[in-house]
This record gives C-alpha cells, sequence and structure tokens, in this order.
C-alpha cells in the first residue's frame, strides 16, 4: 500500500509499504485433516511473513520564487529513507538460529540554482544590454531610414561591452547528495506495523527513518534483540557516498560562453562480524575494516602536453626528485623515520609532480579537499565576418578540459 500528502504546495510527502509472505505446509501430503488444518490455519495468518520494505519520501521547495528580492534563487530538498526486514531460514536447532536481516539507507539531496540573469535583468537599463536586438532586414532598415528624422542618441557601446563584461557570470547551479545505509544481521524481531514490532520498541523509530547510529548493534544486543548463536558470519555494515557538483555559465559576450565545472565524490564502507561469543558471555566484534574512494576535480595541465620520450619524462624525473622533499617535510612533522616508498611520501610528491606544485608548498594530505574546476569554452563569432558569412552557416569553435584525481582504493583495518 502506498500513500501521498501534498501537506503544501512546497512540501510532499509519501509512503509505501510491501510485505512478501509464504504459506507453510507441513512435511508429507495433506491428505489428512491435520495437515490441511495447519495449512488453513496459515492461510488465516496471511502467511508468514518473509520480506519487509517500505520508503518514506519527502521533497521540500524552499518557497523563495514567492518573493520579489529572492525569486533569483531556488533551492530543492529531498529525504528518502528506505527500511528492510528479510527473514532468516526456520531452523529447530538453536545454535542455528541466525535470526533476521535489517536494513535502512537515507538519501539526502540539496539541488539549488542561482539565476543571476534573472536578478541583473531587475534592472531596465541591465535587462536592454542582456537582450539581443532583433536584426533588421533590409526593407525595415531603409523605411527607419526614411522615418529617423530625430537625431540619434549617443553611442553608449563602450560602457555596454564593459557592464555585459560585469554580468558575464550567468547561472550557478549545484548539487550535494549523501546516501548513506546500515545493515544488521542476526536481528529476531519481526515488523507488525510502519517496520515496528508489537511493542513498537524495535528496532526503534531512527533506525526505520534513516538513522546511521552505529551504536544500533550495541543496543539491540543490550536489549536482547540479537541471536546469541556462534554460527553468525554476516557482518554488520555501514555505507556512506557523498557527491558534489557545481556548475556555472560564464557569457563574456554574446558569442563568448564559459562553462565551469567542480565535482567530488567519497564513497566510504565500514564492516565487522559482531556476534555472541560464548566464552566471555557477551557480543565481541571481529575483523574491524575500513573502505573507501575519493574523486575530485583537479587541473594537470601545465604538465599534462610536457615533451617527452618514450624513455625520458621530465614531469616523472620531477616526481623522483620531490620524492626527498616531502621524506624531509615528513620527518621534521612527526620526527620520524620514512622510506622513500612509503605511500605518506609518494602520494604527495606524485601530486606535486603531476599538477605542477612546488613540493616544498604542497599539502601531504592523500585527499585534496578544495575541486578545482574544469571547464568547457565555446566561440561562435567568427562568422559575422563578411567574408565568411558568404559561405558558411555557422562556426564554432569548442575547447574543453577535464581532469580528476581518484584514490581508487583505500583501507584501514
Amino acid at each position: 500500500y502506498n500513500a501521498r500528502w501534498n501537506l503544501s504546495k512546497s512540501l510532499t510527502l509519501e509512503y509505501s509499504a510491501t510485505v512478501n509472505a509464504i504459506i507453510d505446509e507441513p512435511d508429507g501430503d495433506l491428505d489428512n485433516k491435520d495437515s490441511l488444518k495447519i495449512v488453513i490455519d496459515n492461510l488465516k495468518k496471511f502467511g508468514r511473513m518473509k520480506n519487509f520494505e517500505q520508503a518514506i519520501t519527502a521533497n521540500y521547495t524552499v518557497p523563495l520564487d514567492k518573493f520579489p528580492l529572492t525569486n533569483w534563487i531556488g533551492v530543492d530538498y529531498r529525504y528518502q529513507t528506505l527500511y528492510s526486514w528479510k527473514a532468516g531460514p526456520l531452523e529447530t536447532n538453536e545454535s542455528l538460529q541466525l535470526g533476521n536481516i535489517i536494513q535502512n539507507s537515507r538519501d539526502q539531496a540539496f539541488n539549488g540554482k542561482i539565476d543571476l540573469l534573472k536578478l541583473y535583468n531587475k534592472s531596465k537599463f541591465f535587462k536592454d544590454i542582456n537582450t539581443p536586438k532583433r536584426v533588421l532586414t533590409p526593407a525595415e532598415k531603409a523605411r527607419q531610414a526614411k522615418t529617423d528624422t530625430i537625431k540619434p542618441p549617443p553611442n553608449f557601446g563602450a560602457l555596454r561591452g564593459i557592464m555585459r563584461l560585469i554580468m558575464s557570470v550567468r547561472n550557478v547551479t549545484g548539487t550535494y547528495s549523501i546516501v548513506e545505509g546500515t545493515t544488521l544481521p542476526g536481528f529476531t524481531e519481526s515488523p507488525y506495523l510502519f517496520g515496528m514490532d508489537k511493542r513498537w520498541a524495535a528496532p526503534g523509530l531512527g533506525f526505520i527513518t534513516g538513522s546511521q547510529d552505529a551504536d544500533l548493534r550495541f543496543k539491540s544486543a543490550d536489549q536482547g534483540w540479537l541471536s546469541t548463536s556462534e554460527k553468525l558470519t554476516n557482518p554488520f555494515m555501514q555505507a556512506q557516498q557523498k557527491n558534489l557538483t557545481l556548475r556555472s555559465s560564464i557569457e563574456p559576450t554574446i558569442d563568448f560562453k564559459i562553462q565551469l565545472d567542480v565535482k567530488k565524490t567519497t564513497t566510504a564502507a565500514f564492516q565487522e562480524i559482531f556476534r555472541f561469543e560464548g566464552d566471555s558471555n557477551r557480543f565481541v566484534s571481529f575483523s574491524p575494516s575500513r573502505t573507501g574512494t575519493y574523486t575530485i576535480s583537479n587541473v594537470s595541465i601545465r604538465t599534462a602536453f610536457k615533451n617527452n620520450t618514450s624513455t625520458n619524462s621530465t614531469v616523472f624525473q620531477q616526481f623522483q626528485e620531490n620524492i626527498s622533499t616531502i621524506s624531509e617535510k615528513m620527518s621534521q612533522l612527526t620526527g620520524q623515520g620514512y622510506e622513500t616508498k612509503s605511500q605518506d611520501v609518494l602520494i604527495p610528491a606524485f601530486i606535486a609532480a603531476y599538477t605542477g606544485q612546488n613540493a616544498e608548498q604542497v599539502s601531504l594530505s592523500p585527499f585534496p579537499k578544495i575541486p578545482i574546476p574544469n571547464w568547457r569554452v565555446d566561440y561562435t563569432g567568427l562568422i559575422k565576418l563578411g567574408s565568411l558569412q558568404d559561405v558558411f552557416q555557422s562556426i564554432t569553435i569548442k575547447h574543453a578540459y577535464t581532469s580528476s584525481y581518484t584514490v581508487a582504493n583505500y583501507k584501514n583495518s
């Protein structure tokens, strides 16, 4: 079932839930009355729940467009949480009762737009500069020349050009999203309504609405909601992904357009085996580990086109020279010695060499914090040259540059 509420023009809320159940049958045929009665009783109960899933989604549009002072700014926010419960296998042997698996996710997204052109056009003078003049036909030009008896106003072309350049940034758009999820195996309780058990205690309102509290496993153990089987091998897991995208459009002139793009993506995951240990009579964490990836827009154009041969690379030589510089910096910072093949030395030396930075000034972190814009440039003004206008319908010169720095994988125990 699902339901949707338009709580206001700016806020909507949607809920949906799905249950899959199975009708258990006894061993053997169903010819005898006792076996048939078991099946009928199970039918009356709508079977045994195997899977339960629910989703809650809220969308909110900040009503900035309702006010003339802010109607050039747009901001949207979306919150979606998913919760699922999966039944474990039926088992009469207590040591093999591994419990069920519960999982949730939380997806938050912010979308924003700053329409600077709309802001500029609030002024009649600026709007006139930003509005391209309609090209008159030869007949219209001749007719206008006959009717124009008034002295034309002074030419403010230079001033218009300067103002157009000042207003070259036309808009900025951005998206920022965070997707998180938690998985807890060995959960012994069953959902009743909205994912909660009949006591409205487990697994908690926070978890079914997207909470990513890592202490859930400890709370569940304290409350007796986890299986005490020592055979449990499914890991407790948490994952997170963050995405940032920014784009800006710049138009110094009508024919000259520049697009700047900024991107940053990070992922992180944690997992461990969290199960009961009979010897200590308590729940214990086994083999915790953390992994992730990291990608950020960067600029390495200063070194990308240097003259190299098949056996010689000036950038690689600079990388080798940077190693000793970075090694000394790390030793001064920590008071410890560093080998030349240490990743703490190699990564900053690599970044400095291939982005054209000074090794003495480069950050020692393998995760650069600030993304650097990539770009795209389009120019269509050549068609205005008279000789080309007679031959071509349009001429476009395009240039684009994309570069990124990526940590494909990192792992920490």
